[in-house]
């Protein structure tokens, strides 16, 4: 009869996990029925089922009929680690989790001790090979390096070669894996724009902590919305076979995965999960069909257990801020000058004073500049200085219209507003926005709608100032020029004239006085000189303006005079 030492180091060889190797060992060394094991482990015999078959084809078994067991059996027994003399220690000692146990002892170890299924019982295999399953240091040393993890990592990208952020790095896995169990977390929320690396980050991460887990699934939700297809789809790896979470109720779904995040040590990583934010509404805030989620997440932050869940989203979640704590953590991904570098020197060129112009005009987005590196490559040899040109402000207003345009169509109405009012202004401060009238907002109104900006990361903070990021900037300033331009071109084709087609030109003074907004006219005015229209619409809106409103209009015709007398020089 094979010893369960022999048992654990072929079953190390083959990969078999945790729960496929309780299964095994109950009905190769005890003897154990499908339906014993089942009615022991609380499983469908199915499941069980599930996971003898995943141990026949791991170990090439092919085929149907009892007589897979046999050939099961036989090649154990014949495995050379079966075979070969296993060093003695003097107090090598077999212990139970649950004594009490009604499984009938039904043969008997290499050391002539009682065995039955209750040995191969364990709460993790690294608890098992600290000794707490099994004793002896010879054991522990033969199975060193033994995993027992079930990674699903579906469709998640392949995350090398992988640039810096060794410090967000050591924080996530510092959360997820800490030493002292107390600290580890339940819940992180990484956040930040599109294409910072946010996911790269997370599947790196996951990477290096499979050891320290029984099972690692990442799933994106995007490819799996509804709440209880993607929890039976996780269950499907970390507790197989075990009633279909796609049959129960949500409510019951989430208890089941809560059970299973007790019961095992799991890492789920859930990426996208802005997929399910409502686009016209605040940041972070779901679609009513996606609710159950908000549930989802309160549970797995507040409940006791030693799983983690990492979620990775362009949008922090808004009701995040009342779970964090020791258990519960945020980290927002920003740009990276030590990746902008990397990206640089790894096609081979320079990173001069050009490209830091370049990175920091991109905010430091990691897939801003791989799109621009490929570019400046192609039809500038590479030469980021010849990119710039002598006139900075031109060319720093290239904009990537498929990064920032989702994001930008997922803000509600005042969102845009104030997106155009910072535009103007540069910089400004909450107060400064609501004491000089800019928007039509209460001040709690406005500081949510600010809150809301910061957890789509698209605002920085200096102080009590906020600016938008430079590439955030550049490309809220097309989306402010085409809005005012479509106003005025609706304006002057219509029959019935109202200012109210023009409520973006009329509504806000673009201050041409100040240096800031110098540069902001001379972007709105070279827009409409490259356009062989652009020149007609601005004067023809400003004549219509002065002629048929001179008194009611607000700031459109003191917008459009500098832009029409600059167009004249």
């Amino acid at each position: 009869m094979i010893s369960p030492e022999s048992l654990l180091q072929i079953a190390k060889g083959h990969s078999v996990t945790e729960g496929e190797l309780e299964v095994l060992g109950a009905i190769v060394i005890s003897g154990e029925t499908i339906t014993d094991v089942a009615t022991r482990l609380k499983l469908q015999p199915e499941a069980v089922r599930k996971r003898l078959g995943e141990v026949y084809r791991k170990f090439g078994i092919l085929g149907k009929g009892p007589g897979k067991l046999a050939k099961l059996q036989q090649l154990l027994m014949n495995n050379p680690v079966s075979n070969s003399k296993i060093r003695k220690t003097s107090a090598r000692k077999y212990t139970s989790r649950n004594i009490t146990s009604a499984a009938t002892p039904r043969s008997y170890g290499e050391q002539g001790s009682r065995l039955n299924a209750d040995n191969l019982q364990f709460r993790s295999i690294a608890d098992f090979t600290k000794g707490e399953g099994i004793s002896g240091d010879t054991l522990i040393s033969d199975l060193e390096g033994y995993v027992g993890c079930t990674p699903d990592w579906d469709s998640a990208p392949d995350v090398e070669p992988f640039y810096g952020r060794q410090t967000e790095l050591e924080q996530l896995k510092g959360w997820i894996a800490d030493e002292d169990r107390s600290r580890r977390s339940r819940l992180i929320v990484l956040y930040g724009m599109g294409g910072i690396g946010k996911t790269f980050l997370s599947v790196k991460a996951g990477k290096q902590l499979e050891k320290d887990f029984d099972a690692v699934v990442w799933r994106s939700i995007k490819q799996t919305p509804s709440l209880t297809k993607l929890i039976a789809s996780i269950e499907d790896v970390i507790n197989p076979g075990y009633i279909s979470a796609a049959k129960l109720s949500v409510e019951d779904s989430i208890t089941k995965l809560i059970n299973s995040l007790k019961d095992r040590r799991c890492l789920i990583i859930l990426d996208d999960l802005e997929a399910i934010f409502d686009p016209n509404n605040v940041a972070g805030r779901y679609l009513p069909e996606f609710e159950a989620y908000s549930e989802l997440i309160q549970r797995i932050a507040t409940e006791n257990h030693e799983s983690s869940v990492l979620i990775v989203s362009r949008e922090k979640v808004a009701d995040i801020a009342e779970l964090e704590g020791n258990k519960v953590h945020t980290l927002q991904i920003s740009g990276s000058e030590e990746i902008a570098q990397q990206l640089v020197e790894n096609q081979g060129l320079k990173y001069d004073a050009a490209w830091q112009e370049i990175a920091t005009n991109y905010g430091g987005n990691p897939l801003a500049l791989k799109i621009m590196i490929t570019m400046i490559q192609d039809l500038y040899g590479g030469q980021a200085e010849d990119f710039l040109g002598n006139d900075r402000t031109t060319t720093s207003f290239f904009t990537f219209h498929g990064l920032l345009d989702d994001q930008f169509n997922r803000l509600s109405l005042k969102e845009k507003e104030l997106m155009f009012v910072l535009t103007i202004l540069q910089k400004a401060s909450i107060a400064q926005i609501f004491n000089d009238d800019w928007l039509d907002l209460s001040q709690s109104d406005l500081i949510e709608y600010m809150s809301s900006l910061r957890r789509r990361s698209l605002l920085e903070r200096d102080g009590s100032e906020f600016s938008l990021q430079p590439m955030v900037w550049r490309h809220t300033v097309e989306k402010f020029i085409n809005e005012v331009e479509n106003e005025m071109i609706n304006f002057i084709e219509s029959e019935g004239r109202s200012l109210d087609e023009i409520e973006t030109l009329n509504s806000y003074p673009w201050q041409q006085e100040e240096e800031d907004n110098q540069r902001l006219l001379s972007l709105i005015q070279r827009h409409f000189r490259a356009k062989p229209a652009g020149q007609r619409i601005l004067g023809e809106t400003l004549h219509i303006l002065e002629e048929k409103y001179p008194e009611e209009s607000d700031y459109a015709i003191e917008n459009l005079k500098p832009l029409v007398e600059l167009a004249r020089v």
